[in-house]
């Protein structure tokens, strides 16, 4: 794959929300912080079966993501390495154990989002999980990333179209495809 400087500008922007303290390495302590975030918004203690089974999907999407992308092994993930791993399974997305790990890793993302566990994101729970990756951003400016998500309009994204979402984010090279806006707003 020849990478355009759009898909080099979502693949760093991906970087940026996943390296959550912004030291230039994604670690497992930018997911335990992403987490706590996520619970101080949504007011879920600590010691809770709720907080328990959201550091439980987090830490299973982490493992994904330290597995497939940590190329040298000392449990971060460097700017690089990430963009190498995207590149990578660009240029190997037909291959079916590179199909089976991405599926994977949509699976604990979804898990994560879909807070409540009702087989929906919604619109509160995509606000949560864009503030608990240090993305701000105004009403407008949400309700403009919503209407790109909500792909049939019912103002929930399902399964379905998250999957959908996050191949066009992933593995397309089309500026203009909704699943560029999954992770927020490029600039």
């Amino acid at each position: 794959m020849i990478v355009t400087d759009f898909f080099a500008k979502k693949i760093n922007h991906l970087f940026d929300a996943y390296d959550v303290d912004q030291n230039g390495l994604i670690e497992f302590n930018d997911f335990h912080s992403s987490i706590e975030r996520m619970c101080n918004i949504l007011g879920v203690r600590p010691t809770s079966l709720a907080y328990q089974s959201l550091m439980a999907v987090n830490t299973r999407h982490w493992e994904l993501l330290i597995t497939l992308a940590d190329s040298n092994l000392d449990d971060v993930i460097t700017r690089e390495e990430f963009l190498n791993w995207v590149v990578m399974a660009y240029d190997m997305r037909d291959d079916a154990d590179i199909r089976h790990a991405f599926e994977e890793w949509i699976f604990a993302l979804f898990d994560l989002l879909d807070v409540d566990g009702n087989g929906h994101i919604t619109f509160r729970e995509y606000q949560i999980f864009l503030r608990s990756h240090n993305h701000r951003y105004t009403p407008e400016e949400l309700k403009q990333i919503w209407l790109q998500l909500d792909i049939n309009g019912d103002n929930v994204v399902s399964f379905g179209e998250a999957v959908t979402l996050l191949i066009q984010f992933f593995f397309s090279t089309d500026e203009t495809d909704r699943g560029n806006w999954f992770y927020g707003i490029i600039r």
